[in-house]
């Protein structure tokens, strides 16, 4: 096992909203690769459960490439379809899925990348969904998110997510969620971008609310959830873009009876908002261990 350069790690168990043995890690960003295990049994399906990948706001093809490609060539997953979203919901599809594939990985383009409301991306989720369980019978999902894309999958989870004729969440990867606005004196710096339709301080506290209710529909959910978030050491304790806090929030979101949260807070220089994507290994490692199993025998791609 390579070494990690690292200033520390270190885990803590707490309890979290009344979920029991809640996961938090400490990690500094380092460029090195680990080595991890995993026991996930292999999925009975004709189709495997596929794992989809959606980018943030003003994202494409770029923002989630390394995760996806890079576990593919760790012997981890195979990337299959790229699913493009046009604006009106209809759905382009390029690349091939097989049957053998044992973790399929689909990344999700949304067309119009800089939609400000979440909640139409949910729909667009939706029928992305409607349409992979009518082709490929498929009747669980995994998911990673990264910034704005994690706003329209959680929504798209709390409103959707229960109806049994959709797949049905297995694991949910959420990476620098802005679950809740910056406070006034860090958005006045700049952190966010200024855009008045981007994250609505209203819609983004009301929807949170909803789903901290204990009555939410998104508890009553099945889900295995990874957290991931940045910190620069910032006065202000963000990644750049999308503050602690804001990521932190999730704590009161997954507190169902059959829910388990994990949490991974990165620091140093590749735990800024685009680079936790685009170049962390901790990242990729943990979400390696998380979605999937250990690699294929001799390093055979799925």
């Amino acid at each position: 096992m390579k070494k990690i350069i690292a200033a520390f790690i270190f885990v803590v168990f707490l309890l979290v909203g009344g979920v029991e043995h809640a996961q938090i890690e400490r990690v500094w960003s380092s460029s090195n690769k680990v080595v991890l295990a995993d026991t996930e049994p292999k999925s009975t399906v004709h189709y495997r459960t596929p794992t989809i990948f959606v980018h943030g706001f003003g994202g494409g093809l770029g923002s989630l490439n390394y995760l996806i490609d890079e576990s593919q060539h760790e012997g981890f997953a195979t990337r299959t379809l790229t699913a493009y979203i046009s604006p009106t919901g209809t759905i382009h599809y390029t690349g091939a899925w097989h049957a053998q594939v044992r973790h399929p990985e689909i990344q999700v383009i949304f067309e119009d990348n800089k939609q400000p409301n979440y909640h139409i991306a949910a729909n667009w989720l939706k029928i992305l969904l409607t349409q992979l369980r009518q082709k490929y019978g498929i009747r669980h999902f995994n998911a990673v998110s990264h910034s704005w894309g994690n706003n329209a999958v959680i929504y798209y989870l709390a409103h959707y997510g229960a109806n049994q004729n959709l797949p049905q969440i297995k694991k949910l990867v959420t990476i620098a969620p802005p679950m809740t606005p910056l406070e006034p004196a860090a958005r006045n710096r700049g952190i966010y971008t200024h855009n008045p339709g981007r994250y609505r301080v209203q819609r983004m506290d009301a929807d949170l609310r909803d789903y901290e209710r204990a009555d939410s529909p998104l508890k009553q959910l099945n889900i295995n959830e990874l957290n991931i978030y940045g910190d620069l050491n910032h006065p202000d304790h963000t990644d750049g873009r999308v503050s602690v806090k804001a990521a932190q929030a999730l704590r009161h979101v997954f507190t169902g009876a059959t829910q388990q949260y994990h949490e991974v807070h990165l620091y140093g220089p590749d735990s800024q908002h685009n680079a936790l994507t685009r170049r962390n290994v901790i990242v990729l490692n943990r979400l390696e261990q998380f979605l999937f199993t250990q690699p294929n025998k001799k390093g055979v791609k799925s």
